[in-house]
């Protein structure tokens, strides 16, 4: 037995180590649960937006899949062009047609607007004024 120890003061060291040793292991598991919240949040954060570079051989690579399936390609002097016409611009098409200069048969008046991303038309002030 140690000189100066008595039995009471024994007892109080034992319970302050055990106590001690519940709140080290405490800490550990709390310390454990705060670096994997913080990996998760850094997975979910979102990362640095980059802008999109065009794939320059996304025309050739549309040209190899034609020539692939065999099919004839369009000559580009005669080539259609497609125009995806919403039903709203497409209610807004006039047809006028020429009583006077015969020589015209109709006329076709298309009105576009500018869309923003979200499909929202732009309002231009000056022509809501005319």
């Amino acid at each position: 037995m140690a000189k100066h120890r008595s039995r009471p003061t024994r007892q109080k060291y034992s319970k302050t180590a055990k106590g001690l040793e519940a709140l080290q292991m405490k800490v550990a598991v709390q310390n454990e649960r705060i670096t994997g919240l913080e990996e998760q949040m850094a997975q979910l954060r979102r990362g640095k937006k980059r802008k999109a570079v065009p794939n320059p051989n996304r025309r050739f690579m549309a040209l190899a899949e034609t020539l692939a399936a065999g099919e004839a390609l369009p000559d580009s002097k005669k080539a259609e062009i497609e125009v995806d016409v919403d039903e709203e611009v497409e209610s807004m098409i006039e047809v006028g047609f020429g009583l006077e200069d015969e020589s015209e048969d109709f006329m076709v008046v298309t009105k576009h607007y500018q869309r923003t991303r979200s499909v929202q038309e732009v309002k231009n002030h000056a022509e809501s004024k005319i």
